[in-house]
């Protein structure tokens, strides 16, 4: 169990690894909206991977805005945007299975294709302004 729990953590770390780098091109501040059927996406984070050299960036939705700040932000240059979902903790999850949700832990609140480079990409500009909106849809 306690070699699990490690693993886990390790893991979660160099997905954070990878949304920040110290060394490499200047950030640029990146915002916008992302929507599931229309409707706000919510428990998400959006990830900027780049297709080349440049840097990547990573942030949590709030109701379906983001915004990253330059100090964090991408570089300016090509990427693939990832959608993934976040699991909600224990008592979310209990709660979604009281109220007859048949999937408690939303495993399936972001469509897989959505998960993986490829779907959705956006090109990041040193003097744009950088705001994207990604539709997403369930079908």
């Amino acid at each position: 169990m306690r070699t699990a729990s490690l693993c886990m953590l390790m893991a979660g770390g160099l997905l954070f690894a990878g949304c920040t780098q110290a060394d490499g091109p200047p950030r640029v501040a990146v915002n916008g909206q992302v929507t599931l059927d229309g409707k706000p996406l919510d428990d998400a984070l959006l990830r900027f991977v780049p297709k080349a050299d440049a840097r990547g960036s990573c942030v949590l939705l709030q109701a379906g805005q983001f915004a990253i700040e330059p100090t964090d932000g991408p570089s300016p240059g090509d990427f693939d945007v990832v959608v993934t979902p976040n699991a909600p903790d224990a008592e979310q999850a209990f709660e979604r299975i009281r109220s007859g949700q048949r999937d408690p832990l939303k495993a399936r609140s972001v469509p897989a294709s959505y998960q993986k480079p490829g779907r959705l990409t956006a090109t990041v500009t040193a003097d744009g302004s950088n705001e994207f909106r990604f539709e997403l849809t369930s079908r």
